[in-house]
């Protein structure tokens, strides 16, 4: 299975960190920003990453690449119950359509413009956001070990919006004390590594 991806995107690490956790090789192909590989603007009515071809299947939505990941390999990354598997399903809703607002307007500045050249108000109301975001999923995540219950594909869409923030000297998701523990167990399994960007826009690794 082939997808086409850019390393640091979070909808393209939670493909990785599911597949990794899945035990599914992949073979990952990079599809540059403002340059998309030919058979992501084939795939994807989009052209966005990360698309999945398998053979003649070809799929362009992460969450749904990783739904189709979970049933190849039968892993139950979404839970063994209709109830369970509708609860990861709206946590995953809630990283892909809530969990970067804000976090994506500071990353951007961040990362692309020199300190001079940021705009800091948007950073700044980009960080307010991402705080209120925390509140809620600090609320949400109580004091179990995982978002839903077990570990799941919850905790494979959540954790990359922790780690974009981590990179880039993020760090107030720390503030919460069942965030921070629950980012460093995530951090402890051998599929964060496995699954952990080679790079980010403006950084080096390490």
């Amino acid at each position: 299975m082939q997808v086409f991806e850019r390393t640091d995107c979070p909808f393209c690490w939670k493909v990785r960190l599911a597949a990794a956790e899945l035990g599914v090789a992949l073979d990952l192909v990079a599809s540059r920003p403002g340059e998309p590989h030919p058979e992501v603007s084939r795939l994807s009515p989009t052209a966005t990453v990360p698309v999945l071809r398998d053979g003649t299947v070809g799929i362009w939505e992460s969450a749904v690449i990783c739904g189709y990941l979970d049933e190849r390999a039968s892993g139950g990354l979404y839970g063994r119950s209709p109830a369970a598997r509708a609860a990861v399903r709206l946590f995953e809703a809630y990283s892909d359509r809530l969990a970067a607002d804000g976090l994506r307007d500071a990353v951007f500045e961040l990362r692309s413009k020199a300190p001079g050249e940021r705009d800091d108000g948007r950073v700044e109301q980009g960080l307010a956001l991402w705080r209120e975001r925390l509140v809620d999923l600090a609320a949400r995540l109580g004091d179990r070990p995982w978002f839903a219950g077990d570990f799941s594909l919850a905790d494979c869409a959540l954790g990359p919006r922790f780690g974009v923030a981590e990179a880039y000297g993020i760090h107030v998701f720390r503030d919460h004390d069942n965030l921070a523990a629950w980012f460093e167990r995530l951090k402890a399994r051998p599929a964060w590594q496995q699954a952990y960007p080679a790079r980010f826009i403006g950084l080096e690794r390490g």
